[in-house]
């Protein structure tokens, strides 16, 4: 039998690991969606509002697909 406290531990790194996963996954799409937009001419543009995304925001995650106010309100809409 297992002791208790192991496998309290083994579960919550076996979470650990899928959050991580999970976050990495997300990472690589929004990676390769920065890529895909590059290619067609569109990168540092807004998905909602179409106007550019501030050069600073782009160097700090090159990855986004949204300027900070857009971000915001799409991440207020996930959580409502």
């Amino acid at each position: 039998m297992a002791d208790p406290v192991d496998e309290a531990q083994r579960i919550a790194r076996c979470a650990l690991r899928a959050d991580l996963f999970s976050l990495a996954t997300r990472r690589l799409r929004a990676i390769d969606e920065a890529l895909d937009a590059i290619a067609v001419g569109d990168y540092g543009i807004c998905l909602d509002c179409e106007k550019e995304i501030p050069q600073r925001r782009l160097e700090l995650t090159p990855w986004v697909c949204r300027c900070v106010a857009c971000q915001a309100a799409a991440e207020a809409g996930e959580t409502a």
